[in-house]
């Protein structure tokens, strides 16, 4: 027998009060294909004392010990460790060694079957094997346990942002923007040209951080409350969302092609809604300054989705930046080219992953952008 403080990676305690017994045992794993490193204790007070001390990969464990309550081996060792244990007996008891397995042994051997040391070896070995996959699956449950507090202290954060973005923040931006308009109204006359080019600075400033403010708690409150999943009209959705941007439809004289192959689908209203209002409000932004806009909004049913496309014939976009465009903050484009916050692909791309959805896109620099977006279908209408 080695000694506990031997060092060798498979460590194998062995807990037999019969001398005889433990010997053949050793044999037995020692004439095994694998290195093992045996450390025989008598008793469970010295095989608690080396546990203390010393890490073992298994436990062969003899249930009749002489300082154990017949029927309670197991169970004190398992009280005290959760190193896998088999269980070894001399006694020929069907019951005890179901009891055994059910009570978390990974196997049961009887001690006259040990001759056939390729099947005890055999049983080692898969021991091992599992005790390691148990491991590594604690690992992987514990790293995702704190991945989920991150996550939810992260959400927290996310709604205090939320809330002080909705109050404190939004109240002295609208006081800038109320102001600078009262300025305007009633010192214009009192003011020079240079004031009042000041005043329209500092008041479309104050504006796009308010826009800016807004599309941000947008974002943050995608992932927020229950999902109302109802029948939606997919004609009478992108109606509304074209009504919605109808002044810069009729400003650019914006020719919009709607072809649907389904009459609906079942998704969250407001959610898909902003989808379409997104794409189409890019749609009518970014386009030649000598082209009209020309639109094409087309739908097509799957076993599983329903898939969307929304075309245009704008500036379209390098393909080295299709992953840029949908990251939030970023743009392609300054602000005096063309407005916008930089969110609004951001949140579309949000709203899908929450519909189990999906979003991608097609284009070339000149030749237009395509927008192709899925949603899923939900399980009772597959």
């Amino acid at each position: 027998m080695r000694d506990d403080n031997d060092p060798m990676e498979a460590r194998i305690l062995l807990v037999e009060d019969n001398p005889d017994h433990a010997y053949l045992i050793e044999q037995v794993i020692l004439a095994a294909p694998e290195k093992y490193q045996v450390v025989w204790k008598k008793n469970f007070v010295s095989a608690a004392e080396s546990l203390q001390n010393n890490q073992y990969s298994l436990i062969l464990l003899d249930l009749s010990l002489p300082d154990c309550e017949a029927g309670k081996t197991l169970l004190n060792f398992q009280q005290i460790c959760y190193t896998p244990i088999i269980v070894l007996t001399s006694l020929d008891d069907q019951e005890l060694a179901l009891n055994s397995i059910q009570m978390g042994a990974e196997d049961f051997y009887y001690k006259s079957e040990l001759t056939e040391g390729h099947h005890f070896a055999k049983s080692i070995r898969f021991s091992l094997e599992r005790a390691e996959w148990k491991r590594k699956v604690r690992e992987q449950n514990v790293k995702l346990q704190n991945y989920t507090i991150e996550l939810e202290r992260s959400n927290r954060d996310l709604e205090s942002y939320a809330f002080i973005a909705s109050h404190d923040l939004q109240e002295p931006l609208r006081k800038i923007i109320g102001f600078s308009q009262i300025l305007v109204e009633d010192c214009s006359e009192k003011l020079g040209p240079e004031d009042l080019e000041n005043l329209e600075i500092i008041s479309k400033a104050a504006s796009r951080m308010q826009r800016l403010i807004d599309d941000l708690l947008e974002y943050s409150r995608v992932d927020k409350g229950n999902l109302k999943i109802s029948k939606i009209e997919i004609h009478k959705l992108v109606d509304v969302a074209l009504q919605q941007l109808s002044f810069a439809i009729d400003n650019q004289k914006a020719q919009i092609n709607v072809a649907f192959d389904f009459d609906s689908i079942y998704s969250e209203y407001s959610m898909v809604l902003r989808i379409f209002q997104n794409l189409l409000s890019n749609a009518l932004k970014f386009h030649h300054a000598d082209t009209s806009p020309i639109i094409h909004i087309s739908g097509e049913e799957q076993k599983e989705r329903w898939m969307f496309t929304v075309k245009d014939n704008g500036i379209g976009i390098n393909p080295e930046y299709f992953d840029k465009v949908f990251t939030i903050f970023q743009r392609l484009h300054s602000r005096e080219e063309y407005e916008g916050t930089g969110v609004g692909l951001a949140i579309c791309q949000r709203i899908l992953e929450r519909l189990g959805g999906s979003i991608s896109l097609e284009s070339e620099v000149g030749q237009g952008a395509q927008f192709k977006f899925e949603i899923p279908k939900p399980m009772q209408e597959l």
